[in-house]
């Protein structure tokens, strides 16, 4: 199996395959299968003794940029059973700079995890998969039977989720933050592919979805949790011991028939792969090299040979170029990518949060400089009698709202309910203001001004997630509407 990949040129998915891949296509039209992802970054174009049998599409995800999300995957009928798709994947697995994320998975997806051991069948067409999934909120599916338990929410980050339904095509998965499910100890499932929708004839069996239904599914995932540890614990130890030096190069007197292969095709002689194995055991003893980057020390070699005797000394992970190889090294990369030279510790997700907290910092200090110079003005201060019937309210707005409109936010007041605090109501406001902030231009002149106040009032309550989101969210809004 091999496969090329080219970036988006920009044509939506379905214009590629009609004008570059008609094969494809046609297969595509006459199995009727849907598109479900017509937009994506990378084309994976992947070929089969010579012929290119099918695709894979990804997108990239828009908070973490280490992510990837497999969105679209198709293979002609007749290729299909020679294990395609999950050699395919396999090569992602030891990626030390990039996770995969399958989206929406199909029924047959499944099947293919489950044939090679990466899923398992906790009961009878309920699935627990070794990968993760993601999924968005929109895609939760409700009917008017299980309706009442989700929110309606627009939370923009996706969920993970490693729970499938076979005999509803769906993901399974529950939301312990309770931001889009109401109940931390209820399910929600996911709407199935359009394709697997009409193929399996779902629409009436999702309309018979209760309430009865997911707490029973809820009650095998609880029932089973020991045994689902049990293989996730066995696939980790599986995954550990494929990636030690004896299974992937050879041992100190024989190297493995798969790297001697890989050897000869870069003209490389058996001396030079036992070359190669004391690099890599030396950089895997000095801490250079992990377990998960080495493969790409690999590769360098075998194509710079060269390089086998080289040493480095001591680097700081604030390197903007990797000592070894040249490579231009980013502050998201746990490795070079070039060479494998390891070079820090670091959660994806944690290090996208933490860039964006202080993107979010900078843009917010900008903001508060240009209020100061250009938006707080004298005229805004309430004057305050010390027998006024609202002291504290304006005591409260002078020191925290003073560009805002005082008769505007004391008609709010009034109308709120009584046992909430000047704090809840002052929250409840901003939250009004910014759902409301995008009507007209006069509006979206003080939009900042709206952001900065909800981000920083978050903020100071600690609420870091309410925060990101809501900062996220203003900022797709505002895209959106220019």
């Amino acid at each position: 199996m091999e496969s090329v990949n080219f970036q988006n040129d920009r044509r939506d998915l379905k214009e590629v395959l009609d004008d570059d891949y008609p094969e494809i296509a046609r297969a595509i039209k006459k199995e009727g299968y849907n598109l479900d992802f017509p937009d994506y970054d990378i084309f994976e174009e992947l070929r089969f003794k010579d012929n290119v049998i099918g695709f894979i599409t990804l997108k990239r995800n828009i908070f973490v940029d280490n992510h990837l999300e497999l969105t679209d995957a198709y293979i002609i009928p007749e290729f299909r059973g020679n294990n395609i798709l999950f050699e395919w994947m396999s090569t992602f697995f030891m990626c030390d700079n990039i996770e995969l994320f399958p989206r929406k998975p199909t029924r047959a997806f499944i099947n293919v995890l489950l044939k090679n051991d990466y899923a398992l069948e906790i009961k009878p067409n309920f699935i627990v998969s070794y990968l993760k999934f993601l999924v968005d909120a929109e895609e939760i599916y409700k009917n008017p039977k299980i309706k009442r338990f989700y929110r309606n929410s627009d939370f923009p980050f996706p969920i993970k989720a490693n729970l499938f339904d076979m005999d509803l095509c769906s993901v399974v998965f529950r939301d312990h933050t309770a931001r889009v499910i109401k109940y931390s100890d209820f399910f929600a499932i996911t709407e199935p592919r359009k394709y697997e929708l009409k193929k399996y004839k779902l629409r009436k069996k999702l309309k018979k979805v209760s309430e009865k239904y997911l707490d029973d599914k809820y009650a095998i995932w609880e029932a089973h949790y020991p045994k689902i540890e049990s293989f996730i614990e066995r696939k980790d130890n599986e995954f550990e011991e494929s990636l030690l030096v004896e299974n992937m190069i050879g041992s100190e007197d024989e190297l493995d028939d798969s790297f001697v292969n890989a050897l000869k095709k870069h003209d490389l002689t058996i001396e030079d792969g036992f070359k190669i194995r004391n690099h890599v055991v030396e950089g895997l003893k000095s801490g250079q090299l992990t377990s998960t980057s080495y493969w790409q020390r690999i590769v360098h070699l075998l194509n710079n040979i060269e390089d086998v005797d080289k040493k480095i000394d001591d680097y700081d992970e604030s390197i903007n170029l990797c000592p070894f190889c040249g490579e231009d090294i980013y502050d998201s990369l746990r490795s070079c990518p070039s060479c494998g030279l390891s070079i820090r510790e670091i959660d994806f997700e944690e290090h996208a949060a933490a860039s964006l907290n202080n993107t979010m910092k900078n843009l917010f200090d900008g903001i508060k400089d240009k209020l100061k110079e250009e938006l707080i003005s004298e005229d805004n201060i309430v004057a305050i009698n010390e027998n006024d019937e609202f002291y504290d309210l304006k005591m409260f707005f002078n020191n925290h709202m003073i560009d805002y409109d005082y008769d505007e936010f004391l008609e709010f007041y009034k109308s709120s309910d009584e046992s909430l605090s000047i704090e809840e109501i002052r929250d409840a406001f901003l939250e009004d203001k910014l759902n409301k902030s995008l009507g007209s231009e006069k509006d979206l002149d003080t939009y900042f001004t709206y952001i900065s106040h909800y981000f920083e009032y978050n903020l100071r309550f600690k609420r870091l997630d309410e925060a990101f989101v809501g900062f996220v969210q203003m900022i797709i809004l505002a895209l959106n509407k220019s």
